[in-house]
């Protein structure tokens, strides 16, 4: 626990008095509002505790808060307070191919930091900082990875703070984590166009920016053979015509049974799918390491009866 960071723009007050008491000061936890301090606050002192928070710092968007309200809190938690503030958290976004904007964010960190030492006699320990570094999806793009970490490390090497710097490095590490396999339920052509039915969909794999199917990420057949090639539009099992996860795709001999994998789908893309989207079965999950193998956590569960609960109770 604590490797744990209690963190989302709502945080209900059961759910901070629950992990304040059962795990007290083992977690992080993190404030997006004044009154999330005040109930962080609150719980710690009926614990009799002193727990550890980050203030997130607002990108300007709903998440965090301003400086103005950063400022009001820090002149809040002085020495006797039962929240102690570790630091500062602070995403942008995600997907930045632009070197320049995550310097220029981790300068303009590293100036506010020394600010608000002076200002208020504090040593922040920690920066909890998600650069939202760029990682390539589809085959059209170009690997830039190396790019981009090479001007983030030279970055990180110019900054004045010393404290412990945790980076929340997102999809660049878990899109390469993680595979949606499906399989192959039908092919067929019609009007000239080449038809192959997998048994998943857009509701179990959605990549960011493919935009209705009209990009084409990595997807590898499964047996691979060695045949006559052909272009086929992949689409899912679900009663839309928009179920289309690629356009175009070149199979070779491909038939039913056959499986397709979908590489990179780590981070985001199978959580961003509408899952109970028409009642059609969640996937099984398998995790896989070189230490236990692969082994599975869940199995296919249908959605139907949850689907059903919720319609009658709507």
């Amino acid at each position: 626990m604590n490797k744990v960071v209690l963190s989302g723009v709502y945080k209900s007050e059961a759910d901070i008095r629950y992990v304040v008491h059962t795990y007290g000061t083992r977690p992080t936890y993190t404030i997006e509002s004044f009154e999330q301090y005040r109930i962080l606050k609150k719980c710690a002192a009926e614990e009799k505790t002193r727990i550890a928070a980050l203030i997130r710092l607002s990108s300007r968007n709903q998440f965090g808060v301003d400086k103005k309200v950063l400022e009001r809190i820090l002149r809040d938690a002085d020495s006797g307070s039962h929240v102690q503030i570790k630091g500062l958290q602070y995403y942008s976004g995600t997907q930045k191919r632009d070197v320049n904007q995550f310097v220029s964010e981790i300068r303009i960190l590293d100036a506010y930091y020394i600010e608000l030492e002076k200002r208020f006699g504090i040593r922040f320990e920690e920066l909890e900082y998600g650069p939202g570094l760029y990682t390539s999806y589809f085959n059209s793009e170009d690997e830039q990875d190396d790019i981009i970490l090479g001007g983030f490390a030279r970055a990180l090497d110019e900054i004045n703070f010393r404290g412990k710097i945790i980076l929340e490095m997102g999809r660049i590490m878990a899109a390469s984590c993680g595979l949606y396999l499906t399989s192959v339920v039908d092919i067929k052509e019609t009007e000239g166009i080449k038809y192959c039915i997998v048994d998943g969909g857009i509701h179990q794999v959605n990549y960011y920016g493919q935009t209705m199917a009209m990009r084409t990420p990595d997807v590898e057949q499964f047996p691979k053979r060695v045949d006559e090639t052909f272009r086929y539009n992949i689409c899912g099992s679900l009663c839309t015509v928009s179920d289309i996860l690629v356009k175009q795709f070149p199979l070779s001999g491909v038939e039913t049974g056959d499986i397709l994998v979908f590489k990179k789908a780590g981070a985001y893309s199978v959580t961003e799918g509408i899952s109970l989207f028409l009642s059609r079965n969640l996937p099984g999950i398998y995790f896989y390491s070189a230490e236990k193998g692969l082994r599975k956590v869940r199995s296919a569960q249908p959605t139907d009866c949850i689907n059903s609960v919720m319609e009658s109770k709507g």
